[in-house]
């Protein structure tokens, strides 16, 4: 991958917060890169929930985990799309990652609806994606990307989210920050 379509991983996890204990998911967490980049840093007194769709990635995920010694990452089959189809507590999460994720569904206010039914009052969600001005190989075709205004119009739909903080992980990415409010 050329350099200018990375992310700053390190820049993102400082953008977070996490530390030590606390309950981390990565929705959509894919081959489960990131989850273990986290899972060391929540320590096993924390646990980080690697949530995707499909299973086979999870397998792999949880076997990585366990070959690696990293015993505080928990996968979980779910379809983001549904509210209350992910088994994760509502109000249990303390940070939730949606790391180049957003693109890949048509549902993003009942996607959002979920992740934020797990998070915990004062709690953090933090979105990293595509610019709509991402030129890339790898970058999904115009038309499929979420970019940062209709994150937020999607966010203020869901209406428990407040953004506090935007930031530039990579230069065909934007972050944002939004923390679960009482509403």
């Amino acid at each position: 991958m050329p350099e200018s379509s990375q992310i700053n991983l390190d820049m993102i996890i400082a953008k977070s917060k996490i530390k030590k204990g606390m309950v981390v998911a990565d929705y959509g967490c894919g081959s489960g890169f990131f989850t273990r980049k986290i899972a060391p840093i929540i320590t096993n007194t924390g646990i980080v929930y690697g949530v995707d769709v499909m299973k086979d990635v999870l397998v792999s995920l949880q076997k990585l985990a366990n070959m690696t010694g990293l015993q505080n990452i928990k996968t979980v089959w779910s379809d983001l799309e549904r509210l209350g189809a992910t088994d994760i507590a509502t109000n249990s999460v303390d940070v939730g990652f949606i790391m180049n994720t957003l693109f890949q569904t048509n549902k993003e206010k009942e996607f959002l609806t979920e992740v934020s039914r797990m998070i915990k009052i004062d709690g953090l969600v933090v979105i990293v994606d595509w610019t709509d001005e991402a030129v890339s190989m790898i970058a999904p075709s115009a038309d499929n990307r979420t970019g940062l205004g209709k994150v937020r119009s999607v966010a203020r739909e869901v209406g428990c989210l407040k953004e506090i903080d935007v930031f530039v992980p990579g230069t065909h990415h934007y972050g944002i920050v939004f923390q679960k409010i009482n509403a």
